[in-house]
């Protein structure tokens, strides 16, 4: 499913019809509705927790350049230098960017780091572990629209619990929630475990 298809499954189980906007002569999901798929999706990113989101980043860095920005990430595992073949690596230091000396107008979006600067053009390879795609458009695809949409349909109508302030309605939905992202993360253990000995991962 696409995220136009989640949200309006979404609308549909909750009867939340207040989230739908008018497109021409269709009714569709309103920015709010992505709001909350968004809002769910980045709940079940931090609840799931699996190497499978680990991700490189890579930044071509300019001479004297001291720091980077980048999008949708958790955190920073670590930073590396590449050589200029790309075939050697060599882990740097680095430390978070403070948000308000940050490179962008607009800082929240952005995780940024620094480091320390260099006489010549270079190429970085940051690994973060990452959140899902960003979902806010009718044909975006993520992990949670493709494999699990039910997952994510309910955690949707939890975050509306949330916004209600009822407890018992969060509660309700997170305990079966809580316990689709074991299963989920034991199929991943499995499916690691699966392949030759040379590809485990040991964390």
């Amino acid at each position: 499913m696409d995220a136009e298809s989640v949200a309006m499954l979404f609308i549909e189980t909750s009867g939340r019809y207040d989230l739908l906007t008018v497109d021409g002569t269709n009714n569709v999901p309103s920015a709010r509705a992505y709001w909350y798929l968004q809002s769910a999706q980045r709940w079940l990113d931090r609840e799931l927790g699996h190497p499978k989101e680990d991700a490189w980043i890579i930044k071509n860095v300019a001479a004297r350049q001291s720091s980077v920005s980048f999008r949708n990430a958790r955190y920073v595992r670590d930073v590396f230098e590449v050589s200029g073949d790309g075939e050697n690596m060599v882990r740097i230091s680095w430390k978070p960017e403070p948000y308000e000396t940050g490179s962008s107008d607009e800082h929240w979006p952005f995780h940024s780091i620094s480091f320390e600067p260099r006489d010549f053009d270079r190429t970085l390879k940051i690994r973060c572990v990452m959140y899902s795609p960003e979902n806010m458009e009718p044909r975006s695809l993520s992990f949670w629209t493709v494999q699990h949409p039910d997952v994510l349909i309910r955690s949707m109508q939890r975050m509306t619990e949330i916004d209600m302030r009822n407890t018992q309605g969060v509660n309700d939905y997170e305990v079966p929630l809580l316990r689709d992202c074991k299963r989920i993360y034991d199929d991943m253990i499995a499916e690691e475990m699966g392949g030759p000995t040379e590809y485990w991962r040991i964390q």
